[in-house]
C-alpha cells in the first residue's frame, strides 16, 4: 500500500488570521504533491475536536471546538480525512493526548486516515 503522510503543527490559539494562512500554507503544500496517493495525516492540531460531529470527527469524549477548529475541520471534510480515535466503536481506552500542567486535559493530536479507510480501521488507541 503507498501514501503519502504529512506531519503538521498548526499554530497554538493566536490570531484567527494566523490560522487561516497555516491552513491555506497545508493546502497549497498537498496540492503541490506530484501524486495523488491517499494522504494520513499526523498533527499537532491545537484544536478541540467533537462538539460538531461529521463524516471526519465523531463526537466521542468531544471537546467544544473553538474558532481555531473550524478551518480545520473545514480542512478535513475538504481532504475527506477522518480521525478514527473520535468514533466510540474504533477507540479504546483514554482519549487525551495532551496535559497541561495544571492537569487539564485534551485531544488536540491527532492522526487522520482517509475517510474511504474507515470501514477498514479496526481499533484506536492512545499509549501514555
Amino acid at each position: 500500500m503507498q501514501f503519502d503522510c504529512l506531519s503538521a503543527h498548526a499554530h497554538h490559539g493566536g490570531r484567527k488570521e494566523d490560522l487561516l494562512e497555516f491552513w491555506k500554507s497545508v493546502r497549497k503544500s498537498i496540492a503541490r504533491r506530484k501524486t495523488k496517493r491517499p494522504l494520513v495525516i499526523c498533527i499537532d492540531a491545537n484544536s478541540p475536536l467533537g462538539s460538531l460531529a461529521s463524516e471526519s470527527v465523531g463526537d466521542y469524549a468531544a471537546e467544544k471546538e473553538t474558532f481555531a477548529s473550524e478551518p480545520f475541520h473545514e480542512f478535513l471534510q475538504e481532504h475527506k480525512i477522518a480521525f478514527p480515535a473520535t468514533f466510540e466503536h474504533f477507540h479504546d481506552g483514554p482519549c487525551h493526548t495532551f496535559k497541561h500542567s495544571s492537569g487539564i486535559t485534551s485531544r488536540i493530536d491527532c492522526i487522520g486516515v482517509p475517510a474511504q479507510w474507515m470501514p477498514g480501521v479496526i481499533k484506536s488507541w492512545i499509549s501514555h
